[in-house]
């Protein structure tokens, strides 16, 4: 989500943008989800929530409910929004990648956010989840290799 904001502000320095897992809304949801998240010793997603405890340690249950916290409140303060208007502002050739079994970030997330940015386009991961650039690696390194040498 970031790189897309990044792309809309500076679009004379952006050739190319590869997102995935990015949303440019928050909807009830989604946060309805998160919130049944909270608790990260309940996750039912053990994959998911063995790289997350590998990444950030003893302290990932105090990471997730600040940024938790933090997305509540963003979304208060700006009815959800996050980039929607930014998106008509990107001008340069970008690849959306979506997990097509991502429980968190559902494609419909991916579809807007090609809808409004001219000339991009979506790559669903048939098998994939939340991670494809870790879980199926090789594939997706295969897809962003294809369209970087375009």
């Amino acid at each position: 989500t970031a790189a897309l904001i990044l792309a809309s502000l500076f679009p004379e320095s952006v050739r190319k943008l590869v997102i995935w897992n990015s949303i440019s809304y928050i909807t009830d949801e989604f946060m309805q989800f998160m919130e049944e998240l909270r608790d990260v010793s309940a996750w039912r997603l053990v994959q998911l929530k063995e790289s997350m405890q590998s990444i950030y340690g003893a302290s990932f249950q105090s990471i997730w409910s600040e940024w938790l916290d933090a997305i509540i409140s963003y979304r208060a303060k700006n009815k959800g929004d996050i980039c929607t208007k930014e998106l008509s502002k990107i001008i340069c050739s970008t690849l959306i990648i979506n997990g097509a079994k991502d429980p968190l970030i559902p494609c419909y997330h991916a579809e807007y956010i090609r809808d409004h940015v001219k000339g991009s386009r979506l790559e669903v991961m048939k098998e994939a989840s939340h991670e494809p650039h870790m879980r199926s690696h090789q594939k997706f390194n295969k897809i962003v290799e294809a369209f970087l040498e375009e």
